[in-house]
């Protein structure tokens, strides 16, 4: 039998905030559930005395209605511990179930392939523009000169460092002319041009 769902408890804004409050940001777009987890990690949480799995009330909050009859929530990211609305859709079990070989449309593998996890490409992407400046943020100490060499479809940088008294050439390669004229422009001390 379906559990019931307290829509007005639910949709109150008091109740949203502090859903929202007990998930943080994960790995890959998810939103962890912070509270409570089944023993196959769905989250859980009660509602007027009554148990619920957190994903479903993060569809329902976002979507603000009940799940329809005969429809399951699905985590298109495989992360059973997600709440983030954008990684639910109601689906039926057939389909549910179909998802467990063959993702979503429009999903990508993500990780290290320790665990079954999914994201958006644009999701991948935002992630990869993040770690890539993170590694703009390993800078030298002082302003230098660098140059870049095209070699085949990578760019790369290169530039003398003073490093224990010694100067000794480094290099870093990149995939796009983009991030090769922000890191130069990162090492020379000037704000990159867009």
């Amino acid at each position: 039998m379906a559990a019931m769902y307290d829509m007005r408890t639910i949709l109150n804004e008091h109740f949203v905030r502090s859903f929202s409050r007990r998930s943080s940001k994960g790995d890959f777009g998810c939103r962890e559930w912070l509270g409570h987890r089944s023993q196959e990690g769905y989250g859980l949480l009660r509602i007027n005395q009554v148990a619920h799995v957190a994903h479903r009330v993060a569809w329902i909050i976002h979507h603000r209605k009940p799940v329809p009859s005969g429809l399951v929530v699905d985590h298109m990211c495989c992360n059973r511990g997600c709440v983030n609305a954008h990684h639910l859709e109601a689906v039926t079990p057939a389909e549910n179930m179909a998802r467990i070989k063959n993702p979503a449309e429009g999903w990508v593998p993500a990780g290290d392939g320790t665990r079954r996890r999914f994201q958006t490409q644009s999701e991948r992407s935002a992630i990869q523009a993040e770690l890539r400046l993170q590694k703009l943020a390993v800078l030298p100490d002082r302003p230098v000169s660098a140059t870049l060499r095209i070699r085949g479809e990578k760019y790369q940088v290169r530039w003398r460092q003073n490093r224990d008294g010694a100067l000794c050439q480094r290099s870093r390669t990149f995939a796009s002319n983009t991030d090769a004229q922000q890191f130069i422009a990162a090492l020379e001390g000037r704000v990159p041009s867009e």
